[in-house]
């Protein structure tokens, strides 16, 4: 039952923004009580009996720990959360998050849209909201991001990651892109957001066929 109400719940804010309590529990016939326990357990947020989504990563964060599926979640809410997609299923996966992260290096500007941090391992994550796109264009988006990675690489100890990684000799800067459903096989992975989570699981055990970035922490110091 309240899995049920979280779903027409997602439906409605995904279509007006924002809904009303009292009139979505009139429409079901339930109380006001039962639609704000649902809104509240899940992460929505309620206000001036209102409900309304103010932060849509810790929404997702806890529709994932609750057993709703990625594609569910796609459905409800859209490509357009794809970043929030990401943040959460890293945390779930316990990792530190950093996203839309901007920084300077060598004169030009850059920006990582997410960044996972676990242990020495650090994922620059490129999300791209692609279904289908040539391999020309998959190509081109793996350079820009290697291109990324080095380029953070030389400026790590000027960001927010540093606080993360200070106490260890060496860090491994892993680039990698995801999308909706285009995977592709190479050193730098591809990887379908439905996918995410077993590519977490597995990622250390094929570190030697991807594209790393080695930093030393003694530059850093």
């Amino acid at each position: 039952m309240l899995e049920n109400l979280v779903r027409l719940i997602l439906r409605k804010v995904s279509a007006e923004k924002e809904i009303s309590i009292g009139e979505l529990a009139d429409s079901l016939g339930i109380s006001e009580g039962e639609v704000m326990e649902a809104a509240i357990v899940y992460g929505f947020n309620v206000q001036e009996n209102k409900i309304k989504v103010s932060d849509y990563e810790v929404l997702i964060f806890n529709l994932l720990k609750k057993g709703f599926s990625i594609e569910e979640i796609l459905f409800y809410l859209g490509w357009k959360e794809l970043e929030s997609i990401c943040a959460a299923l890293l945390s779930l996966n316990g990792f530190k998050i950093l996203k839309n992260l901007r920084f300077k290096s060598g004169g030009r500007r850059y920006e990582i849209d997410v960044v996972g941090i676990k242990g020495d391992k650090i994922l620059l994550i490129d999300c791209k909201k692609w279904r289908r796109y040539p391999i020309s264009g998959v190509l081109k988006a793996v350079e820009k991001q290697l291109e990324r990675a080095i380029a953070f690489s030389k400026v790590l100890e000027k960001t927010q990651v540093a606080k993360f990684v200070n106490f260890y000799n060496e860090v491994l800067l892993i680039p990698m892109v995801v999308t909706l459903t285009v995977d592709f096989k190479g050193s730098c992975p591809i990887v379908p957001v439905s996918m995410l989570k077993d590519f977490l699981d597995n990622f250390e055990d094929f570190l030697d066929n991807m594209e790393v970035v080695k930093v030393r922490i003694s530059k850093l110091a």
